[in-house]
């Protein structure tokens, strides 16, 4: 039944009123919000982490500076591209074909991946990244692209040397990779970080690859072994990295109307034009933005296991994103998702071990003349440094499969993508396989 009209008054007034308070306590969250940003840029700093994005600029001495060597080859990117045409984006490295296809693209590869290599030799690199802009969006990390395109060829290159036999100048290659991809990986931005776990993943599998090819020549398995050893030495780069995105999102907050810019307002679910003109908003979410950064950075650097650190990043990153505050608005566009970028890395060491794994199990099908029976002679010789489980085996379609649970610790049987999955490669037939036969 409607109600009397002459109550629709109060209602109009009580609705008005509320709405009228709902806006007062949402005002009100962002004043308390901006009013603390002085604290939580004294705490950061208090803690030795700079915000300003000039000291992530390195200290090099021009000696140990590869950037000048390298230059000549970044300047050749689409010569990489070109070649990639030729291959597929997620070649079988133990594919025949695959082989023939890569070697005619060598030739004209070859003197730009000689360039890279003698960079290598150098133990540092200063990509001249431009840290002074006051406009950090329009800083260009040309570098990422380059070696994105180039760094898998010197890896092709060493899988072709390998099956040559001619092993020396393989393990040449491959260091030479694992040297660009630990260039990268020092410039503490989240893109370099991807980009240098994509070249260790595209290495990883060259490495089981050559192997392969290689008909597992013992001393050669040595060496690429000691190589898969030197990157699961790695210290976990998250803390590094939350430190230098800090900078990178403190830097922005000082010219706001950046967010305004195409480059960045598709990339937000919040309108730029609905904040970035009201200095409490800006403040607020400024705020917000870096007591979320450095709560991360906390948990990342606690001395608690992995699957530890994992969930409570993941409950921070949902406290932090959560509706009901409106100062989080931005922090689900701006707030890393830090439990996967530190979920990845983890990912990294798995596949790691799982290729040392994947290697041995090969070599002694080759031995033995049959494959896999299973792994239990394996130990806890590969062990998941996540799960704390030893390797696992599955048989599908003909091919021997080995895995780790995945992150959420359950056993679903070796299922890619949701495990950490590697296959046993069978040995080559006594001969060499004509190229283009399959052998895997």
């Amino acid at each position: 039944m409607n109600p009397p009209r002459r109550h629709l008054p109060l209602c109009i007034a009580v609705l008005g009123a509320l709405a009228v308070t709902g806006c007062n306590n949402t005002r009100l969250e962002f004043q308390r919000a901006a009013a603390e940003l002085p604290k939580i840029k004294a705490e950061i700093q208090a803690a030795g982490i700079s915000l300003d994005l000039k000291d992530l600029k390195p200290n090099i001495r021009p000696e140990e500076d590869a950037y000048p060597l390298l230059e000549p080859v970044i300047k050749q990117t689409e010569l990489f591209k070109e070649a990639k045409k030729a291959v597929k984006n997620q070649p079988n490295l133990a594919d025949g074909q695959f082989l023939q296809t890569m070697k005619a693209q060598l030739p004209k590869l070859d003197k730009m991946l000689d360039q890279l290599v003698l960079a290598t030799k150098r133990p540092s690199v200063d990509f001249r990244i431009d840290w002074d802009n006051p406009n950090p969006v329009a800083i260009d990390f040309t570098e990422t692209t380059a070696l994105k395109e180039a760094t898998p060829w010197l890896c092709y290159r060493g899988i072709a040397l390998a099956e040559n036999g001619d092993y020396e100048r393989a393990l040449r290659d491959f260091r030479a990779a694992r040297q660009l991809a630990r260039y990268l990986g020092s410039v503490p931005i989240l893109i370099h970080h991807m980009v240098s776990l994509a070249l260790e993943t595209t290495l990883t599998r060259a490495l089981k690859a050559a192997a392969h090819w290689s008909r597992y020549n013992p001393g050669f398995l040595r060496d690429l072994n000691a190589i898969l050893v030197d990157m699961q030495s790695e210290a976990h780069p998250g803390p590094r990295i939350v430190r230098g995105e800090m900078a990178y999102s403190s830097a922005c907050f000082r010219n706001p109307k950046l967010f305004q810019s195409p480059e960045m307002a598709d990339l937000y679910e919040l309108d730029p034009k609905e904040w970035t003109e009201d200095p409490v908003k800006v403040d607020a979410f400024h705020a917000s933005i870096l007591s979320g950064s450095f709560a991360v950075l906390k948990i990342m650097e606690s001395k608690r296991s992995h699957k530890e650190i994992i969930l409570e990043l993941r409950t921070e990153f949902e406290r932090r994103t959560s509706k009901s505050n409106p100062v989080n608005a931005l922090n689900r566009d701006l707030l890393l998702s830090y439990d996967n970028t530190y979920g990845l890395w983890i990912r990294r060491q798995s596949t790691i071990v799982l290729t040392q794994a994947a290697i041995e199990l090969s070599q002694r099908w080759a031995k033995l003349g049959r494959s896999p029976r299973g792994v239990e002679h394996l130990g806890d010789k590969f062990v998941d440094s996540y799960t704390s489980k030893p390797v696992l085996m599955v048989e599908r379609q003909g091919k021997v499969y080995i895995y780790f649970p995945g992150m959420d610790f359950k056993d679903d049987g070796g299922v890619v993508w949701v495990d950490d999955v590697e296959e046993v490669l069978p040995p080559l037939q006594p001969k060499q396989a004509p190229l283009g036969q399959k052998t895997s």
